[in-house]
C-alpha cells in the first residue's frame, strides 16, 4: 500500500462517507482542504435539527476534532470508541493514514 495524502486525493464522496460515520444522521454542506495540515474541514448540518444550524468537524489522517458551535473553545479530539476505530481502519484501507510513512515493513 502507498501512502496518499488525504488533502489530495480523498473525494466528496469518501469525505462524507467519513462524515457519516462520525455524524449518521448529518450532511455535508462544505468541504475545505488544507493542504498544509493534511487535513479535511467539513461544514454539515444535522438532518434532524430544526435550526438547521452549521457545524464543523475536522478529519486528520488518524484522528478526529470535533469544533464547538461557538468560537469561544478549542477544538476537541474526538474519545477512543467504534467511531475512531472505524474511522482508523478505513483511513488504513484506503492509504490515507500516516501509519503507512516511515514503516519499515511496507515498501515504498
Amino acid at each position: 500500500m502507498e501512502f496518499k495524502a488525504m488533502a489530495e486525493a480523498m473525494g466528496g464522496k469518501e469525505a462524507a462517507l467519513i462524515l457519516h460515520l462520525a455524524e449518521p444522521f448529518s450532511r455535508a454542506e462544505k468541504i475545505i482542504r488544507n493542504y498544509e495540515s493534511n487535513s479535511i474541514y467539513v461544514h454539515y448540518s444535522i438532518l434532524r435539527e430544526q435550526n438547521k444550524m452549521q457545524h464543523q468537524i475536522n478529519f486528520l489522517p488518524d484522528d478526529i476534532y470535533l469544533v464547538p458551535d461557538d468560537d469561544l473553545s478549542d477544538e476537541i479530539r474526538m474519545e477512543e470508541g467504534e467511531v475512531l476505530y472505524k474511522y482508523r481502519q478505513f483511513m488504513i484501507a484506503k492509504g490515507y493514514s500516516e501509519m503507512w510513512l516511515n514503516n519499515p515493513y511496507v515498501e515504498l
